[in-house]
C-alpha cells in the first residue's frame, strides 16, 4: 500500500511509515543501492516477527482544534463526513479528537496561562511527538472520538500549500491520513512526499491551520506560521 504510490526510494525515515502496514508491496523503491539498511530491518521483521516493533495507541491524549477566532471543529456526521467550524463547537461532542495507531508515543502537557494569571494552567495543551520505532518523531492518525472510524485526512493525493484538510474513513492506504506534534499547537502533515518536498522539523513540512475560506482545515507551510498574516488561521489545541 505505502510503496506502491510514493515516488521515492526508501529511507531511514520511512521505517515508521513502513511499520503502520501488516502487509505491504514493494515496486521499484528498495534495492542494495538506495535502501540498504530499511532491507536489513525488513528481512529482521521476516525473519524474527516478534521484532517487529508494535504501535502505540496513545487514546488517553484527547483534544479539540480551536480556531483564534474563536469556535472549534467539529465532525457533524459520517455518511458522508460532515465537519465544519461552529461558535458552540468547543462544547459540542463532535470536536473531541483522539490520536491513534502511532509509531511512538506522544507526550501532552497542559499550557501555562500567563502571568496576569498566576501562572495557573491553561484550557490549552501542548502536545508534542517522542522518538518511536527507527528513533523517529511519532507520527500518528487523529480521530473522531464521536465517530471513530473517520480520520483527519488531506484530499488525497494531494500534498502542498492550500490543499484542504477534513475527515473521511480510516482506510489502509495511510499517507494523507498521517500527522507528527513537532512542538506546542502544531500538527504536521507526515505524508513522506510532504516531507521530501517540503522539509521537516519544527520549521519545515506543511501544518495545519483554519482554511482561509473559514470553512475547513488547510496545510500551509509550517514556516510561514509566525507571520501576522497568518495569526487568524493558527490553530490551539484545547484540553477535553
Amino acid at each position: 500500500w505505502f510503496c506502491g504510490v510514493s515516488p521515492f526510494w526508501l529511507k531511514r525515515e520511512d521505517i515508521p511509515r513502513i511499520s503502520m502496514y501488516s502487509d505491504t508491496l514493494f515496486v521499484r523503491k528498495l534495492d542494495e543501492v538506495h535502501s540498504s539498511e530499511v532491507l536489513d530491518v525488513i528481512r529482521e521483521w521476516v525473519d524474527n516477527p516478534s521484532s517487529r516493533p508494535e504501535l502505540v495507541e496513545n487514546e488517553h491524549v484527547q483534544f479539540r482544534m480551536k480556531s483564534s477566532q474563536g469556535g472549534c471543529f467539529v465532525v457533524l456526521g459520517d455518511n458522508p463526513p460532515k465537519f465544519q467550524w461552529r461558535s458552540t463547537g468547543c462544547t459540542e461532542p463532535g470536536s473531541l479528537l483522539t490520536i491513534s495507531d502511532c509509531t511512538g508515543h506522544v507526550t501532552s502537557r497542559r499550557r501555562k496561562a500567563n502571568k496576569r494569571n498566576g501562572g495557573s494552567l491553561s484550557p490549552y495543551q501542548c502536545l508534542e511527538s517522542q522518538k518511536g520505532i527507527a528513533d523517529e518523531p511519532a507520527i500518528c492518525t487523529v480521530r473522531s472520538v464521536a465517530f471513530p472510524h473517520l480520520c483527519l485526512s488531506t484530499r488525497f493525493p494531494q500534498y502542498a500549500p492550500g490543499v484542504h484538510v477534513g475527515f473521511a474513513g480510516c482506510h489502509h492506504y495511510k499517507e494523507n491520513q498521517v500527522w507528527r506534534f513537532p512542538k506546542c499547537s502544531l500538527i504536521q502533515h507526515a505524508a513522506a512526499v510532504s516531507d521530501r518536498s517540503y522539509g521537516r522539523g519544527p520549521a519545515g513540512g506543511l501544518c495545519l491551520t483554519r482554511s482561509r475560506d473559514g470553512n475547513a482545515l488547510e496545510l500551509v507551510r509550517c514556516s510561514v506560521l509566525s507571520s501576522r498574516q497568518m495569526e487568524p488561521y493558527r490553530l490551539a489545541l484545547r484540553s477535553p
